[in-house]
């Protein structure tokens, strides 16, 4: 029986206005609920209303699907076309999302000569050429490899290209979950509209928090600490004794002073003589470590006021022992093919091995009186015959020579720091340093391996005052192919803001190839408290290039005052520092890496916070892939990293797993692949440096409270 009993046509269901009635009903039953009577007004009159009312690129899948339901108006083939485009909606998106990477991200990239993205280097698979090559000319033990000699360190950095639309799009989903949660809580329960408009905003200081830029991860370090030795009382007698040229008279002569001659060496050198930061770099080539060592003499026995610095320089084997007699070429000089027959030849011609005195052998007082009248010509024939080998050899342990400007404090080189230049299979080491001149402190560089002008004093134009603290690095493009040319040397001049110098080492000539004009900086990226520490190297050459782009990594120092220990306070910072197509950024800062070392205070008596509290990174002295786990794609680096304590002590240390650090920065943080300077660079910039101050300041504060001063 028929359910119509008047006979009438039934209405067609108007569906679209039984759904606007619905809506409006649901909306009249929000507008009674108690967050929506409060709210309600300010929310409609807020920028933000529009922005939620009209989510469309986040909800409109979900508006297709309500409309396709809607099928009774549709034919079979409009049905048919609707459902094919959702489907290929939906493979697209798989295709694009962290479901489905479309370049192929969990396929292994085998030995790929060059990469596209950051985020590749974790796809990179170099078993067939890590595992396979030589590793005799590496400086690593056994000892070196055993990982019960390890300890683990956690540590926390701070990122600064992030992908900020990314996180904009996660925030706003948030925003919506938290205006559903909110609509069902009670009255008392309900968040300010300044919350909800918080929540809104797409403002990078107000939506991105120091929790979405922190990057936590750890490494291996050495349990055993290796110190850098010296003998300085052989040291100091070889200076005094030492009178080849002007400059050995110089030395010599602001070494001593009257009131030392009844004093034993010991005394002597207790009071006045003070050595640190050492900087090494390993030659693979030579198979020893080049290390550079701040030497002080300081008459009234306070090192912070020494009256002279020099630079001590040494060669250590793989373990730290080191090699007295070491020579090594220089390499602008020719040497003679048989040169090793050549100086046993000049040394049997200045009679330097006493075996004229053999033939007296039968007769021991004949033989006795040859060898002290040998004696008497001995030292005047060495110094002739090193003066020859001078021209062709450096022969270690020595001190560099050059002219020094005489004050009367803080004469001579300080600070300085050793990068190995590399161009084909040649290695030569550069030496950096602070020096007064005649009108300002300024930067050196010292080719210590060069017969022809070693030393190039770096200016730029308009540099004023006093320089010092630049860190060093090199790019691909710094080596010359021309022999007659040195080529060039980068610098971080200044952190923050950002500042790189290009140098000419034929002339010393520099220009500021970035500056804060480059990205448009305010005062808001200024901050004197990261300093030069470590020069900057490039990830291992093993490690696949990526195109455009050179990746650098070193160890910045952390300098802050009165923050909670001592008066002063220094740490290593690890930077990551990118280049592409001359724009330079730091990609990560972690504020501090101690390696949970306890720390000597100024008086190296304790590991309090009296006075000063200085952890100062010194070098990178090695640094490369051990080996590459053929199932996990993990690789196995060592990184040999100097320090120094106190201005006093210089240290050596084994560092594990930083390399996949930086890898698996690529893959766990939301970074962008390029640095596109915009508007937004100052905000963003700003707030990483915002970030790395506070936590820097936490952890000083945090260790004063842990290593209290005492009474």
């Amino acid at each position: 029986m028929s359910s119509n009993p008047s006979g009438k046509k039934p209405d067609i269901i108007d569906e679209t206005k039984n759904s606007t009635e619905n809506d409006n009903s649901k909306l009249e039953t929000k507008n009674s609920d108690p967050f929506f009577k409060k709210n309600l007004k300010k929310y409609k009159n807020s920028k933000y209303y529009e922005n939620f009312e009209n989510s469309k690129d986040i909800f409109s899948v979900k508006y297709l699907v309500k409309y396709l339901s809607r099928g009774k108006k549709l034919n079979l083939n409009s049905k048919i076309l609707f459902a094919i485009i959702l489907l290929l909606c939906l493979i697209f998106s798989l295709r694009f999302s962290n479901f489905g990477d479309g370049n192929n991200n969990s396929k292994n990239l085998t030995n790929a000569k060059v990469i596209e993205r950051k985020k590749d280097l974790g796809r990179l698979d170099l078993t067939s050429i890590v595992n396979k090559r030589s590793l005799k000319n590496f400086p690593i033990s056994d000892e070196l490899l055993d990982e019960g000699n390890y300890d683990t360190y956690k540590f926390t950095g701070y990122i600064s290209n992030l992908n900020v639309n990314n996180l904009i799009n996660k925030k706003q989903n948030e925003k919506s979950d938290f205006i559903e949660k909110h609509e069902k809580q009670a009255a008392e329960d309900l968040v300010s509209i300044n919350e909800l408009e918080l929540i809104s905003s797409s403002d990078y200081n107000q939506i991105v928090e120091c929790e979405d830029l922190e990057y936590t991860s750890s490494v291996k370090y050495s349990k055993e600490q290796t110190f850098i030795e010296d003998d300085l009382i052989a040291l100091r007698k070889y200076l005094l004794a030492k009178d080849f040229d002007a400059e050995d008279k110089f030395i010599a002569e602001h070494v001593q002073q009257e009131n030392e001659k009844d004093k034993t060496d010991i005394e002597i050198v207790k009071r006045s003589w003070y050595r640190f930061g050492s900087s090494s770099v390993w030659m693979e080539s030579e198979q020893c470590y080049v290390t550079v060592t701040r030497l002080m003499y300081c008459k009234g026995g306070n090192k912070a006021y020494p009256d002279i610095s020099l630079i001590r320089a040494q060669t250590f084997d793989k373990n730290w022992k080191e090699i007295k007699g070491k020579r090594i070429p220089k390499v602008d000089v020719k040497l003679p093919k048989d040169i090793e027959k050549q100086i046993e030849e000049l040394e049997n011609e200045y009679d330097l091995n006493h075996k004229s005195c053999d033939k007296y052998m039968n007769s021991p007082a004949q033989y006795g009186a040859c060898v002290v009248e040998k004696n008497k010509v001995n030292l005047e024939n060495k110094k002739r015959a090193q003066s020859l080998i001078d021209q062709y050899f450096v022969t270690y342990p020595t001190v560099y020579k050059f002219p020094i400007v005489a004050h009367r404090i803080y004469t001579g080189p300080e600070d300085p720091r050793i990068v190995l230049r590399k161009f084909g299979n040649q290695e030569e080491p550069v030496v950096v340093f602070n020096m007064d001149t005649i009108k300002d402190r300024k930067m050196h560089a010292f080719l210590p391996h060069r017969a022809l002008h070693p030393l190039v004093e770096l200016n730029f134009p308009g540099m004023k005052g006093m320089q010092k603290n630049w860190a060093p690095f090199f790019l691909d493009s710094d080596f010359d192919s021309s022999e007659l040319s040195r080529g060039y040397i980068h610098f971080v001049h200044n952190y923050n803001p950002l500042e790189i110098l290009l140098c000419s080492l034929n002339d010393g000539n520099c220009e500021k190839v970035f500056t804060k004009q480059t990205l448009g900086l305010t005062g808001k990226n200024e901050y004197g408290g990261i300093r030069g520490g470590t020069q900057f190297v490039q990830l291992p050459s093993v490690i696949t290039r990526i195109n455009g782009k050179t990746i650098l990594v070193g160890f910045s120092k952390l300098h802050i005052n009165n923050c909670g220990c001592g008066s002063r306070f220094y740490r290593p910072m690890l930077n990551i520092i990118v280049e592409e197509k001359g724009i330079f950024h730091q990609e990560l800062i972690v504020p501090s890496m101690d390696f949970n070392i306890e720390v000597l205070d100024w008086s190296t008596k304790s590991h309090t916070c009296k006075f000063y509290n200085i952890l100062s990174p010194n070098s990178i002295a090695f640094w490369d892939v051990i080996r590459q786990d053929p199932h996990t794609k993990k690789f196995e680096d060592l990184l040999v990293f100097t320090f120094s304590e106190a201005d006093e002590v210089s240290k050596a240390i084994n560092v594990r797993g930083l390399l996949d650090y930086i890898i698996n920065l690529y893959s766990e943080k939301d970074i962008e692949d390029n640095f596109v300077p915009s508007s937004d660079t100052d905000v963003a910039l700003g707030k990483t440096l915002q970030c790395v101050k506070s936590k820097a300041e936490n952890i000083c504060r945090e260790y004063g409270e842990s290593h209290p001063e005492e009474d």
